[in-house]
């Protein structure tokens, strides 16, 4: 236990040693999903005039007091403004001013009456149905943003709006962080690659494919293959590895007569910040620098492979681009389920979320190779260490394994 270390500390460790890699420009179209690396401030007001916000009349107040269903009060129309088009008369008399959403609000107009109160826009004048209150259905200039407000900080992964708002904003090339190249490679001579026929006592390479296409979302993946369990090629696939950011690597790592990471990494100089994580699926993980990136030697059990990419893997990907929050998100839900304690370690269980988030119930599971459990599942149930057992309807902690599963419950960090 002495050699163990809790996933906070682990976590504290890439936070402590993994910073951002250079910055770049793209063009604004391609910047969906990249990490804003410096300040994007609004250029103008948002929005940069008092606009309509519904079609109908531009009134004033003095005109329409007293308008009711009752008793309208009849204007004439006077001009109109439309989106990109104002009406540049004066507003010294009485008039309306027909007005479509987004248009400018004319100069001594202050509201808007829609359409559907008045008697429409069809004749030279109009019958208008409400008085309403000065600035109704009216945006004031600078009501969303100032000129010179800060819109994002760095750190700021751009989403699909975002680049909408970008645009608003004038943006056409953004500064972000470099996306990190990250070195795949298996180690195992049980393997074999996943579109070949197993022997009778090999296994398909699930690792892999499944690193690279969670990697992938983070950064530029090349696949190094399998390395067979020797200690020369597991040094040189090793060395290959270390020309990348990232270096992740799943077997070899744990106590075997054949598991040759550990002294390949050791070879290469590669600094060990830890080697095993009070975790279950997934103690054995060594995080370790070098002058040219970061390795992460996994589990092979694919469960355990598949933890600790998420745990560990996917928050140092995600720093190396200048994210500010890198750890995970865990929310609370209701157990569906009992379970007590057997071990000192964070357990990792596959669940399914039920009731819109409320609760959470167990997938049946045999252990760190049934990836199969998780074709049922839809979230990891955590039990920290100081948890000893949960009964029926207690609060457990509960992480989605779809990033945009948003609940709305209590969250963890």
């Amino acid at each position: 236990m002495s050699d163990w270390i809790q996933i906070e500390d682990a976590w504290s460790h890439i936070e402590r040693e993994v910073g951002a890699l250079a910055q770049e420009d793209v063009d604004l179209h391609a910047a969906r999903g990249r990490v804003l690396a410096t300040v994007v401030r609004a250029d103008r007001d948002f929005p940069p005039f008092d606009r309509a916000a519904m079609d109908g009349f531009a009134v004033r107040s003095v005109d329409v007091r007293a308008a009711s269903s009752h008793a309208p009060i009849e204007l004439d129309i006077v001009g109109e403004a439309t989106p990109g088009n104002a009406y540049l008369g004066s507003g010294d008399a009485p008039g309306a001013v027909r007005i479509m959403t987004g248009a400018p609000l004319p100069a001594g107009w202050d509201r808007v009456v829609p359409v559907e109160s008045t008697s429409g826009f069809d004749g030279p004048t109009v019958r208008v149905f409400a008085a309403l209150h000065p600035g109704a259905n009216v945006s004031r200039r600078g009501i969303e943003r100032t000129a010179g407000d800060t819109l994002y900080e760095p750190g700021h992964r751009v989403r699909d709006v975002d680049v909408g708002i970008l645009a608003m904003a004038g943006v056409s090339r953004v500064r972000v962080v470099r996306r990190p190249h990250v070195a795949v490679l298996s180690t195992g001579d049980e393997l074999v690659a996943y579109d070949q026929q197993p022997g009778p006592t090999q296994i398909r390479n699930s690792n892999a494919p499944m690193l690279a296409a969670m990697a992938g979302t983070e950064g530029e993946v090349h696949l190094l293959g399998r390395v067979a369990d020797t200690r020369a090629a597991t040094a040189e696939a090793v060395s290959r590895g270390l020309r990348h950011d990232v270096l992740l690597i799943t077997g070899g790592i744990s106590m075997g007569a054949y598991d040759w990471v550990g002294t390949a990494l050791e070879a290469a100089r590669v600094e060990v910040h830890f080697r095993r994580v009070a975790l279950q699926p997934g103690k054995p993980v060594l995080f370790g620098t070098h002058p040219a990136g970061v390795v992460l030697a996994l589990p092979g059990n694919p469960v355990s492979a598949y933890t600790t990419v998420r745990l560990f893997a996917l928050p140092v990907l995600r720093r190396l681009q200048g994210m500010r929050r890198t750890r995970p998100l865990w929310v609370r839900a209701a157990a569906r389920f009992a379970w007590r304690r057997r071990g000192p370690k964070c357990i990792l269980l596959p669940g399914r979320i039920a009731d819109a988030g409320a609760a959470v119930e167990r997938v049946p599971y045999t252990g760190s190779g049934d990836l199969m459990a998780y074709a049922r599942a839809d979230c990891q149930i955590v039990l920290p260490c100081t948890q000893e057992s949960v009964q029926p309807g207690d609060p457990v902690w509960v992480w989605p394994l779809d990033p945009a599963f948003s609940p709305g419950l209590e969250s963890a960090r």
